[in-house]
């Protein structure tokens, strides 16, 4: 019985001995408040590789990182906020990523030719919202672009999930009234 135990405790061991040295990868992500930013972080947070995770945005990003630090992974995580905590964010990091909304920015201030998608109210489909390219401006939406070439596959898809889509639409306008 004993040399049976040994014989399970050695193979365990074998198992969890490594020769090659540890991961220390930090990965900073620039933009981590955002549609994109949050999860993004947490499957960064998830990572086996990454052992340090440093997240930086114009707003909320302690809040991101407490969240996420509440995941039990090894990696730590810590939220930086504001241009003079940029610095401190980025030391000493291996891979930055920067998924902030620059596009819409760029053309809020002035920028010509921003393309960006957009789920918006729209008369491109019977559907009374949809995504769309739209080209952006100083003012919002300058003009929607509408659908590009689909090929017949494609448009019986769109065919089929429309009645589905407006269905949702619309109990979310009534949603919004409520």
């Amino acid at each position: 019985m004993f040399s049976q135990i040994s014989r399970q405790v050695a193979v365990q061991v074998a198992r969890n001995f490594s020769t090659s040295s540890t991961n220390n990868f930090k990965v900073a992500v620039c933009g981590a408040s955002g549609g994109i930013g949050q999860p993004l972080s947490l499957l960064l947070k998830v990572n086996p590789l990454v052992t340090d995770l440093a997240l930086y945005d114009i707003v909320h990003t302690p809040g991101v990182a407490a969240d996420l630090s509440h995941i039990d992974t090894a990696s730590g995580v810590k939220g930086y906020v504001g241009a003079e905590q940029v610095a401190a964010c980025l030391k000493g990091a291996d891979l930055v990523v920067i998924p902030a909304g620059v596009p819409p920015l760029k053309a809020l201030n002035g920028e010509k030719n921003v393309v960006e998608c957009a789920y918006v109210e729209s008369k491109v489909t019977e559907a009374a919202y949809f995504s769309t390219p739209l080209l952006l401006g100083k003012n919002g939406i300058e003009e929607n672009l509408g659908l590009p070439k689909l090929n017949d596959f494609e448009k019986k898809l769109l065919d089929t999930a429309l009645p589905e889509l407006k269905k949702n639409i619309n109990k979310g306008i009534e949603f919004a009234k409520k």
